[in-house]
């Protein structure tokens, strides 16, 4: 059996990588979709770091009509 040496981030540098797209993106905001893909995560990783920097009071939530961005 072969196994792959896989380099997997650490949390922080996942929250880096999300606060970065949040910080780079035209109005300060972006729907979750977008920082999935920025931050190169999977919905389910992307809602659970998503929860903890809302916790932490680092990012918001807003609802504009039938979107949430943050």
């Amino acid at each position: 059996m072969y196994i792959r040496n896989r380099k997997y981030r650490s949390e922080l540098q996942i929250f880096k990588d999300i606060l970065e797209a949040l910080a780079h993106s035209k109005n300060g905001t972006m729907c979750k979709t977008r920082i999935m893909y920025a931050a190169n995560l999977n919905t389910e990783s992307l809602s659970f770091y998503l929860k903890k920097l809302l916790n932490a009071g680092l990012i918001i939530k807003r609802n504009n009509g039938s979107r949430q961005t943050y």
